[in-house]
């Protein structure tokens, strides 16, 4: 018994350093992330620069939707050691009452970039700029430098680069065609056949191409790329900067032209060029896409969509658009995906979303962790960790298959109702054929344990996680009784205000004791329930907070049984061992990451 105890304090002891961790080096994707004054980080659109031990941040500095002073704006920056708390160092770059200045109050400052330059000791920052007044219609980048990386940058110009310079990849027979944009459809196949061959370049040619969206990347001979959506946003441009970074060499060339990419960010890894885009669809999401080169400035071939979630999930990229990807110092081959999640109406409080950059077949992917470790691997859903299996966990569901599962009352898996899709095990309710679905149990029998869950609730969904259910008491009668972690929308489902001060919400142990600490994702997002089982006392967990604590097979646990709807149930909760239960309540509820420990 004292070995049990010890055991049970150690699993505690866990759990608060996790918590604690989490204040340490814990991502949280789409959450308010602050900075050392304790405001949500305002660096839009931005990219990471790493130097001399530090990462620093330069982003849009966007005005929040209530401030006054509509000048105090441009390209904030923030530095950290750690990635996690970033100190915020002021604006790098802002714009000026100067008249005169291109860079005045009322001009649109997007997708700052700073690198580098080694020969002369500067930094140098570019940034896509927009003309007050004028909407998107300069389509200029412009440049600024300095010689402390935190700044302030004296802004030099803005332009269209390449002005009478032709792409070095456009065919020769392209430059003297005669093809004008007024002639065609837009969006027509005539048009963007035109397109393809080149009609913006020759519009553009003596006044220098369109520069729009725009990152910064340099090769590893030293020379540094501007690399910017262009020709009214269907192709890429990747053009060469001049040594000291500062102007345009001449040398660009056109990158899937016609595919209509914004958002570029670019990386190297394992002897290629990669390229995260997106899709042009203003501040909407949109699915990602991903492209890889064995030369920075030859053939790019498209891969598709880089996201593994779930089918909605991919068509909005996570709800984010690329920004850059973050090589991680002294971890090599280890890289970030930085994405915004807009807000138009507010872009001051747009989200970022960070996420582990993962390989699949020597390709670039990512998926959605709703928090994860910026110092462990990451873990694909559904797979143990070396760490894990040490401790003894064991999967009961491992993405693909049922045979851990089966109907609580028919022993075998039902054939409609449930299904796995994205590596989720789903309840469908619209899949159910008549005498199909009910709830599953699984093959197994537990008695002490640590049972982790990732659960998604559609909106107004009633289900629960039971355990200690006997499927053979009462010859099968109750088949479907047991202890029950409750899941449930609080907020649409009527069954919230039923029971006795909230024992029927999410979290609760259904009936019988309410929940405290709740922190609920919301319908169609991932939450993660713990349950904790240690002889009579049972813990639940959600989302990293304890909702409930109680000890059964108590006089105490006998009184509470005998007020609820569980009173007729000769020993309800007291059976030493018993099934896990997954509920089919007639609701949609996804499930993923069930995982065990017995102890």
């Amino acid at each position: 018994m004292k070995k049990t105890i010890v055991s049970l304090a150690l699993i505690f002891l866990g759990l608060v350093l996790w918590s604690q961790d989490q204040n340490r080096s814990i991502i949280k994707p789409g959450e308010i992330w602050p900075d050392s004054d304790g405001n949500h980080i305002n660096a839009h659109g931005g990219g990471i620069l790493f130097n001399s031990g530090t990462y620093y941040w330069f982003g849009e500095f966007r005005l929040p939707r209530t401030e006054k002073d509509r000048s105090r704006y441009g390209v904030g920056c923030y530095s950290s050691k750690d990635l996690l708390k970033w100190k915020n160092e002021g604006l790098a770059l802002r714009v000026t009452g100067d008249t005169s200045s291109m860079l005045q109050p009322g001009c649109v400052i997007e997708r700052p970039k700073v690198i580098f330059n080694k020969k002369t000791n500067k930094f140098v920052m570019w940034f896509h700029h927009e003309l007050k007044g004028q909407g998107y219609r300069a389509a200029l980048t412009g440049v600024a430098v300095s010689e402390n990386i935190t700044g302030p940058y004296r802004y030099i110009r803005s332009l269209r680069p390449n002005s009478g310079v032709w792409p070095q990849n456009l065919p020769e027979q392209f430059k003297s065609l005669t093809v004008n944009n007024p002639d065609l459809k837009n969006g027509s196949g005539e048009w963007k056949k035109a397109v393809m061959e080149g009609l913006f370049v020759r519009r553009d040619l003596a006044g220098g191409q369109m520069a729009r969206d725009m990152t910064l990347f340099v090769d590893k001979d030293g020379t540094a790329y501007h690399i910017h959506s262009s020709e009214e946003n269907m192709t890429l441009h990747f053009s060469e900067l001049t040594d000291d970074y500062l102007d345009f060499t001449g040398r660009y060339y056109r990158v899937l032209p016609g595919g209509s990419n914004e958002a570029p960010a670019l990386f190297y890894a394992k002897g290629k060029y990669f390229m995260f885009t997106s899709g042009t669809t203003g501040w909407k999401p949109n699915p990602g896409r991903l492209a890889v080169a064995d030369n920075l400035t030859g053939e790019w071939i498209p891969l598709g969509n880089p996201c593994r979630g779930t089918e909605d999930e991919n068509k909005i990229t996570f709800g984010s658009q690329s920004t850059f990807v973050l090589p991680v110092g002294g971890k090599p081959e280890s890289f970030i995906y930085l994405g915004d999640r807009w807000t138009p109406e507010n872009l001051a409080d747009s989200r970022h979303i960070w996420l582990p950059v993962e390989w699949e077949n020597e390709k670039p992917i990512i998926r959605w962790y709703p928090s994860w470790d910026l110092n462990e691997p990451v873990i694909p859903d559904n797979v143990l960790s070396s760490k894990e299996i040490k401790e003894g966990w064991k999967l009961l569901f491992d993405g693909n298959t049922t045979a851990q599962w089966m109907n609580a009352n028919t022993k075998i898996f039902p054939a409609t109702g449930w299904e796995i899709r994205d590596g989720s095990l789903i309840v469908n309710p619209g899949s159910k054929a008549p005498g199909g679905g009910g709830d599953i149990v699984t093959t197994g029998k537990f008695r002490n344990f640590e049972l982790t869950i990732d659960f998604k609730y559609s909106t107004g969904a009633n289900s629960g996680i039971k355990y200690f259910v006997d499927t053979e008491a009462d010859n099968g009668a109750l088949a479907s009784i047991g202890c029950e972690y409750q899941l449930l929308d609080d907020r649409l489902n009527p069954d919230a205000k039923e029971g006795i001060e909230g024992n029927r919400k999410l979290a609760s142990l259904y009936d019988l004791i309410a929940p405290k600490n709740v922190v609920d994702n919301g319908p169609d997002n991932w939450n993660r329930a713990v349950i904790i089982v240690n002889g009579k006392k049972v813990q639940h967990w959600l989302n990293g907070k304890l909702t409930v604590e109680y000890e059964r097979s108590t006089p105490a646990w006998r009184e509470l049984v005998s007020t609820s709807k569980f009173r007729d149930f000769r020993g309800f909760g007291e059976v030493p061992e018993g099934r896990l239960l997954l509920q089919d309540h007639g609701t949609a509820i996804s499930f993923r990451n069930i995982k065990i420990r017995e102890f």
